[in-house]
């Protein structure tokens, strides 16, 4: 079986040279601005991850929410993002009252 070594260093003093690689203000999430959900069915939301750097990066998906009124799950919550592309995932509600409204916030980092 073929393997390959990995080496890896440890130091305090090591600096990126290129800080773009680790900031994530060049991703953004968008989705629909209002969605209408039954009481006590799941409801799918298509959200879309976009990237304008030059360079392609993993996303961390969060949300959000009052979890007294609606329950969120994303279940591919940390996705790939090409350069100057976007990546579609999905996020599911879970409404936790039979009325009402509630505010759901989407980030990527």
């Amino acid at each position: 079986m073929a393997n390959k070594q990995l080496s890896v260093i440890i130091s305090n003093d090591l600096v990126t040279t290129r800080p773009d690689v680790l900031s994530s203000d060049c991703l953004r999430v968008e989705c629909t601005n209002r969605v209408n959900v039954v009481a006590g069915v799941a409801t799918r939301v298509n959200l879309a991850v976009h990237n304008t750097s030059q360079v392609g990066r993993m996303a961390q998906l969060n949300a959000q929410f009052d979890s007294r009124t609606v329950n969120v799950h994303i279940p591919n919550s940390l996705v790939y993002v090409g350069p100057e592309a976007k990546t579609v995932v999905y996020a599911i509600i879970h409404s936790l009252v039979p009325s009402g409204s509630s505010l759901v916030t989407f980030d990527a980092a």
